[in-house]
């Protein structure tokens, strides 16, 4: 079978992602801007080809990008900042009910952004056939403030649209529509006015909103306790998965028949209930 790249391979998820495409035989090129741990893929880490890049460089992705076919896209800086954008009060991010990652919500924007947008360009360029995007439900509208959120209506569907108020919920938002208009470009423009033209049927695009992932080692300390925490929480579908459900939604987000794809946002129960799925 053709290869896969799969980026952020030195991490948690990536790594597992990783180790179960090796274990089934697929032939893998992983990259990640930190070097892996000593077998971090198992007893086949020895065939996994590793190389060390950032995805923001341009020159990297592209030969990253024609080693492969397919990619499974994992790599990116963790969100929310503790540093929520202005107007908002930091002293709710200093009392956040959840961990929030110390890199600066610009930085971590300048990141994601240019970095999925320059992967997405390769595996464009270099006639992949599927990439997978790990976004998120934070795409939906957590907040620092709690109030600030203010959805149309509740219960939130696939309907209800994108919601970010901060800086990673708005990075994930950018990817899932930067990977839409990669689909919405080709075609002759002779042939079909713009408004006619098919979808690419070379390339697809399938983006996981995973909800809030849970380690394996801390699902036994579920339901968590809010007794000495702040009560107020943006609500956000505030839900829980597992990162063994999250591993293998990636997987099979991978294998989704082309036929079973839609132009629209579809059901997440197509591939898996723990998600919102965008698929292109």
């Amino acid at each position: 079978m053709d290869p896969v790249l799969v980026t952020g391979a030195s991490g948690r998820l990536g790594s597992q992602i990783v180790r179960k495409l090796v274990d089934a035989g697929r032939t893998v090129v992983a990259t990640d801007r930190v070097d892996p741990q000593a077998s971090i893929w198992g007893p086949s880490s020895s065939s996994v080809e590793f190389v060390k890049a950032d995805l923001c460089d341009s020159d990297a992705m592209y030969k990253l990008a024609a080693k492969a076919k397919s990619v499974i896209h994992v790599g990116a800086i963790p969100g929310p900042s503790q540093h929520p954008p202005p107007r908002v009060p930091p002293e709710l991010a200093r009392n956040s009910p959840i961990g929030l990652e110390s890199v600066k919500g610009i930085e971590l924007m300048n990141q994601n952004l240019t970095g999925t947008a320059i992967l997405f360009e390769a595996a464009a360029s270099n006639g992949h056939s599927r990439v997978v995007f790990s976004s998120s439900l934070f795409a939906m509208g957590y907040s620092h403030d709690p109030s600030a959120f203010r959805p149309r209506y509740l219960p939130l569907d696939e309907e209800h649209g994108a919601y970010p108020l901060e800086h990673y919920g708005l990075s994930k938002v950018f990817g899932e529509e930067f990977a839409a208009m990669l689909t919405r470009a080709p075609g002759d423009a002779s042939l079909d006015p713009p408004s006619k033209r098919p979808r690419s049927e070379a390339l697809s695009f399938v983006s996981l909103r995973f909800s809030n992932i849970i380690k394996e080692e801390k699902w036994n300390e579920l339901p968590l306790s809010w007794k000495s925490r702040p009560l107020k929480v943006t609500p956000l579908m505030w839900a829980y998965c597992h990162e063994h459900d999250v591993v293998d939604a990636h997987l099979k987000a991978l294998m989704l028949p082309a036929e079973a794809l839609a132009s629209r946002p579809v059901a997440a129960s197509r591939i898996g209930r723990l998600t919102n799925t965008n698929i292109y």
